[in-house]
């Protein structure tokens, strides 16, 4: 699964470190993972190139299994309310953009997306 639009800043990968080390994951990690968190903390300001972002959703998914599930959801979520949002327009119901701004039901919707099984699964 690609993560094009998700952004890692700085203080997202202070937190990701943070959180390795108090759950004893960080020294598990192989050395390079371990490296390449403490590099982008020195040196960038935010990630935005996909191939680093799909390093560390991977990285993300050995620390915390969780936050990597959320992260999945949040993106599959958005594209479902985009359509969703769409189609609403086209009907003329002119309230859905609200639907963009809500997270508690994006989440909600890629969790859904992710727990249906991929025979009922829609298109997205």
């Amino acid at each position: 699964m690609r993560f094009e639009k998700l952004v890692f800043t700085k203080r997202d990968i202070k937190h990701l470190k943070i959180m390795a080390l108090r759950r004893g994951v960080w020294f598990r990690l192989h050395r390079s993972e371990r490296v390449l968190i403490n590099l982008i903390i020195i040196s960038l300001k935010y990630v935005r190139s996909r191939v680093l972002i799909n390093i560390l959703v991977r990285i993300v998914d050995k620390i915390s299994p969780t936050a990597a599930y959320m992260y999945k959801a949040y993106q599959i979520g958005i594209k479902i309310v985009k359509l969703r949002v769409k189609y609403a327009k086209q009907i003329g119901y002119r309230y859905g953009i609200k639907l963009l701004n809500d997270i508690n039901y994006i989440i909600y919707l890629g969790i859904w997306y992710l727990n249906t099984s991929p025979i009922y699964r829609p298109n997205i």
